[in-house]
């Protein structure tokens, strides 16, 4: 799967999901005997649990990094990041001229090879 589509997916799939920005809490609940951390959004609170492993707490250090990356990851943060690879890709096909065929310079071979096209 290229990045491109990858991106084009994780776009498509932000419709209807709680927009950010999200809070990390890194406040640990226990639920049944299991831990738990939390991904939160004010007002609304609790967006997602993540079920912690069984260890000590200060065992938890990889997993309160999966807990703060997973709230970078809000909606808004991911459709800026769409938009800003979208104006990118912009400027390349820009820079690429594309309907040129024949003695392209560094820049434009260096475009549409960043584009995916051909580097020759």
């Amino acid at each position: 799967m290229t990045a491109k589509h990858l991106l084009s997916e994780i776009v498509a799939g932000l419709d209807g999901v709680t927009e950010g920005p999200w809070v990390a809490s890194g406040v640990t609940s226990v639920i049944g005997g299991t831990r738990f951390m939390f991904i939160n959004k004010e007002p609304l609170g609790e967006l997602v649990r993540i079920c912690l492993p069984d260890r000590p707490i200060k065992g938890f250090g990889s997993t309160v990094r999966d807990q703060k990356h997973i709230a970078r990851c809000d909606p808004d943060s991911l459709r800026a990041i769409a938009a800003y690879v979208g104006r990118l890709e912009k400027a390349l096909e820009r820079i690429s001229s594309p309907t040129q065929s024949t003695d392209l310079l560094w820049w434009q071979i260096e475009a549409r090879a960043a584009l995916g096209g051909s580097n020759e």
